[in-house]
């Protein structure tokens, strides 16, 4: 389901509630990396929305029972964009330098 572009208070916002498959991540980052190149932000700033989609949506496969979110990208007056994942795991994700050989906690703290 997709949550039309809106504006609060001085923001766009777009969203979409939706059940996490291995086969969707690619379909939600070539979404977001669309919308976020369409607001104008730099490829450096798309290439870490895309990374952060995958990673985020990895997470929700891996540790969320159900797999469903709500992914949102944000536009603020000040050119900020946002992207966050929603979903219903009570515990917040640990982002802390990883061991050189952990396979995984990585995805995270590269991102932060």
């Amino acid at each position: 389901m997709t949550v039309p572009v809106r504006s609060l208070a001085g923001q766009q916002v777009h969203g979409w509630a939706l059940t996490v498959s291995a086969g969707a991540i690619e379909y939600w980052r070539g979404e977001v990396t669309s919308l976020v190149r369409g607001l104008g932000a730099s490829p450096q700033a798309v290439e870490v929305a895309r990374l952060g989609v995958s990673e985020l949506l990895s997470n929700v496969l891996k540790h969320v029972e159900g797999r469903w979110c709500c992914l949102t990208v944000c536009q603020s007056q000040l050119a900020v964009v946002v992207v966050q994942v929603l979903d219903r795991s009570p515990g917040v994700p640990s982002v802390r330098c990883p061991a050189w050989d952990a396979e995984s906690g990585r995805g995270l703290w590269l991102l932060r």
